[in-house]
């Protein structure tokens, strides 16, 4: 199953601020994550309720985040609110990136047959795990993602 998720928001989260950065404002320690991990944390007001279902992806030089579209106010507030911009750049990539989720009992191997990564590779990949591959038209980033 091809589903198109570009209607979540992303945003991507650089300087050397943006770990701690984002382990303050969400549920989860996101300090230890090393480029190609990730994973799923909620942002929640001060009196614990959620804003957001956040999904973090771990790059070299930045943190990508995206939520679901009912969320993109009220984390996209808590962001402008919260967030220094002088230690941590902030930048929507809404319009810039999509998001194409295939799912499915076949989706490992459609995927290593578009990307040509071995279907053990994708496979072995920890949930919010992610590696990005070179195609013709630039990058994209392949993820697992525990969830549609």
């Amino acid at each position: 199953m091809l589903v198109d998720r570009s209607h979540r928001t992303r945003m991507s989260f650089e300087g050397d601020r943006r770990l701690d950065t984002l382990t303050g404002l969400l549920t989860n320690d996101v300090g230890g994550l090393a480029p190609g991990s990730g994973q799923y944390a909620a942002a929640l007001t001060p009196r614990g309720k959620i804003i957001a279902d956040v999904r973090i992806l771990a790059r070299e030089a930045d943190l990508l985040v995206d939520v679901p579209v009912r969320a993109a106010a009220g984390w996209g507030a808590m962001v402008r609110k919260f967030v220094n911009p002088r230690t941590t750049k902030f930048v929507d990539r809404t319009d810039a990136l999509a998001d194409i989720g295939i799912f499915g009992a076949q989706s490992r191997s459609i995927v290593a047959a578009i990307t040509g990564l071995a279907p053990d590779t994708l496979g072995g990949l920890a949930p919010y795990a992610h590696v990005t591959v070179a195609l013709d038209r630039g990058p994209i980033i392949v993820a697992r993602v525990p969830d549609l």
